[in-house]
């Protein structure tokens, strides 16, 4: 028989590493054909993927860079009501449209608002699906605008301060279960409440307040951040104007870009493993992937 030589012999031996591999994602066990064990699936697994990282021009199989070895995106889902459901409305330059914009490769991030829901049908009728996404790391929960309606305009769905906290708990809970370990509440935003104003109001900010101490009273107990915009906007002169639509309730679309800003603003200074400018691509860049041989930089990412 012709000596195979050093370079025949590695031709072989990852030629027999492809092999297995195949083998085992067309569903081939132990004790069936072959008889392909796990500890041989996974040292073959091994071999393949030191070779592409040393360069070595291996085929790596697709079920190596698939989601069992690639690290998942992770997640950030946004909850909230009418103010977040817009927030990804690019006329207005949405704060969620822009937040996606940051952690583009980085992180997906997910929508969750419906606007006019109280929290009441969040807890009831919600929460197995708020969070029912690929890897959710971080949650950003924006709610209180509609329950903090005082009980005349909200009629039978007014939901009190406690009945607020007890359900934004109920949804914190549930998103810790999915894997949540990072939080930011946001408060509802200022009411804008003009001198000479006469009569009842749906909303108003002593009542508003109400709301926003359930608010803090959660992020102590679950260690959650809280961008309380509800007495930072008021420090800007004119702050109403220049934030609010001419319903003087939802973002115009300096709003949105003054939300983004202080969203991404408090995730840098609070929580830097979250923040988009430090996070690296799920992927290498283009200028990283020879073009002849991509297997060795999609076989990094794979190890990571």
């Amino acid at each position: 028989m012709k000596d195979l030589g050093a370079q025949g012999a590695k031709k072989w031996w990852w030629l027999g590493a492809v092999g297995l591999a195949m083998l085992v994602g067309l569903g081939v066990g132990v004790g069936v054909g072959v008889g392909v064990g796990v500890k041989q699936r996974q040292a073959a697994d091994a071999r393949l993927l030191a070779a592409a990282d040393a360069g070595e021009a291996v085929p790596v199989p697709h079920r190596l860079l698939g989601s069992r070895t690639v690290r998942v995106r992770p997640s950030i889902v946004v909850v909230g009501d009418g103010l977040t459901e817009s927030a990804f409305s690019y006329k207005l330059g949405g704060w969620g449209s822009q937040l996606a914009g940051a952690y583009i490769r980085k992180a997906d991030v997910i929508n969750r608002g419906f606007g006019g829901y109280f929290t009441n049908w969040f807890k009831d009728y919600m929460l197995d699906s708020l969070f029912d996404v690929a890897n959710p790391v971080m949650g950003i929960l924006f709610l209180g605008t509609k329950d903090s309606q005082i009980q005349m305009a909200a009629g039978k769905a007014y939901t009190p301060p406690e009945q607020f906290g007890a359900n934004l708990d109920a949804i914190i809970t549930k998103g810790k279960a999915a894997g949540i370990k990072h939080w930011l509440l946001i408060t509802p935003p200022p009411i804008y409440e003009p001198p000479g104003q006469q009569g009842p109001q749906p909303r108003t900010n002593a009542n508003t307040k109400l709301y926003v101490d359930q608010i803090a009273a959660l992020a102590a107990k679950h260690g959650a951040l809280v961008l309380d915009i509800f007495s930072l906007w008021p420090q800007t002169a004119g702050w109403a104007e220049k934030y609010l639509n001419e319903d003087k309730l939802h973002l115009n679309a300096e709003g949105n870009a003054r939300l983004f800003a202080d969203v991404t603003a408090i995730i840098k200074d609070r929580l830097p493993e979250m923040d988009p400018s430090q996070m690296a691509w799920q992927f290498p860049p283009m200028t990283e992937i020879d073009k002849d041989n991509p297997g060795p930089a999609f076989a990094s990412v794979a190890r990571r």
